[in-house]
């Protein structure tokens, strides 16, 4: 089963992704959220550290669109959209 999301305003029925794409904003007019969040492991976050940009966020998506957007078709989409480098900055330094 899909993952559905649900109105902030919790006044419409759960929807599919693609319905809440489709739609933009809900009936009652509050946002879309997921039921559930995906969970990553710690190996899993501690793998982002080495991976381009587009692979992070094809890791990130593929956990919302699994059984709706096919893997490699998403991951062309994320390679499109995220063709140029994204510098990362440290905003914060560890404590000692």
């Amino acid at each position: 089963m899909s993952l559905l999301f649900h109105s902030t305003n919790g006044q419409s029925p759960p929807v599919t992704l693609r319905e809440a794409l489709l739609a933009g904003q809900a009936p009652d007019r509050g946002l879309y959220f997921p039921e559930t969040f995906p969970r990553f492991t710690p190996t899993e976050i501690a793998a982002f550290a080495g991976l381009p940009y587009h692979e992070i966020a094809f890791r990130v998506l593929s956990k919302f669109t699994e059984g709706i957007i096919p893997r490699n078709v998403l991951a062309a989409m994320c390679h499109e959209a995220y063709n140029f480098p994204v510098p990362l900055e440290i905003i914060m330094s560890a404590c000692s």
